[in-house]
């Protein structure tokens, strides 16, 4: 079993982990078959050599649970490698604009988002967005539909 909340890193910048963990990604998504996946791999190809900008101050994921996510990542080992590389570099949003009644009062505190492509992402997109999405354990996360690259 590994166990990767043994290998937090105490650097708080690391060269070149975020066009590591994008790599990192499009790999993975490599492996996979699916709608959509060919064009978040198309997005990777165009912006993912782009200027990577220094984010503002790393805030931790609300709903904690990363190190339970990436111990479920099996066969991702360089993946989860990547995600821990950045770790401390990772600026973790949550999204409270849905209305409750429509996606419950635990959704709100129990998910984060970090932008690696996009609007506020490492790497500048107007019209993409690549990050990672953590939902902590026993979260419902309620059907629903809307436009997403």
């Amino acid at each position: 079993m590994r166990l990767w909340a043994g290998l937090k890193r105490t650097v708080d910048e690391k060269p070149g982990a975020v066009t590591r963990l994008i790599e990192e990604i499009d790999r993975y998504l490599a492996r996979l078959k699916g709608p959509g996946i060919t064009n978040v791999r198309a997005g990777i190809a165009r912006f993912g050599a782009g200027s990577v900008r220094q984010m503002a101050k790393p805030a931790p994921p609300v709903c904690g649970h990363l190190d339970t996510a990436l111990v479920a990542m099996t066969g991702a080992d360089p993946l989860c490698m990547a995600i821990e590389d950045i770790r401390p570099q990772l600026s973790w949003i949550t999204y409270d604009a849905y209305p409750r009644q429509l996606i419950g009062n635990r959704f709100p505190l129990a998910h984060a988002f970090v932008s690696l492509i996009g609007g506020v992402g490492f790497i500048p997109a107007d019209d993409f967005e690549l990050g990672l999405f953590l939902i902590a354990p026993k979260t419902l996360y309620r059907d629903h539909c809307h436009r997403a690259p």
